[in-house]
């Protein structure tokens, strides 16, 4: 994919990172089990945080990727999802990106892939297809199948270094609503 070539070592290395979560009291933990014991704040890592340590949670991956993508003057948006399901409400995001010599839409999904690529049922000549394709896989494989979310789409992300709730916030003025298809994999 020719959209690769622009960051396909940084994809390479991102491969081999870490799902993990920094905390307020400066804490990185990797094991899920200790992460939702800990009692304080989840923050979302600044660039060089998330590098440093080869390991961060999606948001982390999606300000980066952003970063790279940005740098190279390649369209692109975040997508940002929450459930509204208790007690956990999780979130996830991630970054689809215009392949212009392809012709069609990737979704760069850090943690959710082997190689940060997403793979699409066909090609996605359409953005809304490849964000509609990957939602509906989150919705069954990480929010129990439920459609009870609040989507968004935006042209950037908030900078890390800040706990999630201020991050959130940051994030809901400089994104809009996004209603998507559910379509089954």
């Amino acid at each position: 994919m020719a959209i690769c070539i622009y960051i396909e070592d940084e994809l390479k290395k991102l491969s081999k990172y870490e799902y993990g979560c920094m905390f307020d009291d400066g804490e990185f933990l990797t094991d899920y089990d200790e992460m939702f014991k800990k009692e304080g704040n989840v923050v979302i890592q600044k660039i060089d945080s998330f590098l440093k340590h080869k390991a961060g949670m999606c948001h982390d991956a999606s300000l980066y990727v952003h970063s790279l993508l940005k740098k190279a003057n390649v369209m692109h948006k975040i997508v940002y999802v929450a459930s509204n399901i208790p007690p956990m409400y999780t979130t996830h995001s991630f970054v689809v990106a215009r392949d212009d010599d392809e012709e069609k839409w990737i979704c760069i999904d850090v943690f959710a892939s082997k190689d940060c690529i997403w793979k699409t049922e066909g090609d996605c000549i359409d953005m809304r297809d490849v964000i509609d394709q990957r939602l509906a896989a989150w919705l069954t494989e990480d929010n129990n199948g439920s459609a009870d979310v609040e989507t968004y789409i935006a042209d950037g992300l908030p900078d890390g270094g800040c706990i999630f709730q201020t991050w959130h916030k940051k994030l809901m003025k400089m994104s809009e609503p996004y209603q998507f298809e559910r379509r089954i994999r």
